[in-house]
């Protein structure tokens, strides 16, 4: 016989049941730890005036010049005190080798950094955070030669048919961005929650994505060039996806 009081008190029980598991995970923070991963993705660059220079006639003619790359690299982390996230890293960056009947040309990219972050969202072994830093990079040009007429990268060293020449630039760079990072497929050991506020230990592997962006406000100028293109700021836009692995203090307790 259906009992509506009986079912009543049911789903008030089921009902503080899932309120219980839901805070529960809720408070499943990370309060402390550190991670490292290896990072992969496109890479979207600003070429503009050195495009329009290096397909000028006297350099290398008409030529397409890509401005999406792949970027690689790896980068290690700390967390602090639930909402602070430090430190750095590196990436190099490939973009496709194009060539015409006059040279082959390989643009190459490559930054280090030092960052620090916010951590804004803090649940169920997953983070959220925005990050900034600063660095040093470098964008790099190799040209070779394979026509007869002489390409004019540098005014007063044109570079001659057969040879070949990385002509570079390098300076300052700084990044802002935002993350996504979650522990997946994690050992944990979990302790009593005590009044003390006592931690769990994880470890595991850890997934995210990045989309963030570096750039130059200020660069040294071309590498061993007597006249040569003006100088530019590289401006690197990049979404990519992170692997690895770390370990962190975990806190449920309500404090």
């Amino acid at each position: 016989m259906f009992n509506k009081a009986t079912m009543k008190k049911k789903i008030v029980f089921i009902g503080f049941m899932c309120l219980g598991i839901f805070q529960a995970q809720a408070q499943d923070q990370i309060v402390s730890g550190g991670f490292g991963h290896f990072s992969s993705g496109p890479v979207f660059s600003n070429i503009g005036k050195i495009g329009s220079y290096m397909s000028s006639a006297d350099v290398l003619g008409p030529i397409e010049i890509r401005s999406v790359g792949v970027l690689s690299g790896g980068e290690g982390y700390g967390i602090l005190g639930e909402k602070v996230i430090i430190g750095g890293g590196g990436f190099g960056v490939n973009f496709p080798k194009v060539s015409n009947e006059r040279a082959v040309l390989s643009p190459t990219s490559w930054a280090g950094k030092f960052n620090i972050g916010y951590i804004f969202w803090n649940k169920n072994l997953s983070l959220m955070y925005a990050y900034g830093g600063m660095g040093a990079g470098g964008y790099a040009y190799d040209i070779t030669n394979k026509g007869s007429d002489s390409i004019f990268f540098d005014r007063y060293k044109p570079l001659l048919e057969g040879e070949s020449k990385t002509y570079s630039i390098s300076g300052a760079t700084y990044e802002m961005g935002v993350s996504y990072k979650k522990f997946v497929m994690t050992s944990k050991s979990r302790e009593e929650c005590r009044a003390d506020g006592e931690l769990s230990k994880v470890s595991g592997l850890m997934l995210g994505v990045d989309l963030g962006c570096n750039f130059a406000l200020a660069v040294n100028g071309w590498s061993d060039v007597g006249v040569g293109p003006a100088y530019f700021n590289p401006v690197f836009t990049y979404f990519r996806v992170t692997i690895g692995g770390g370990g962190a203090n975990v806190t449920n307790c309500v404090r």
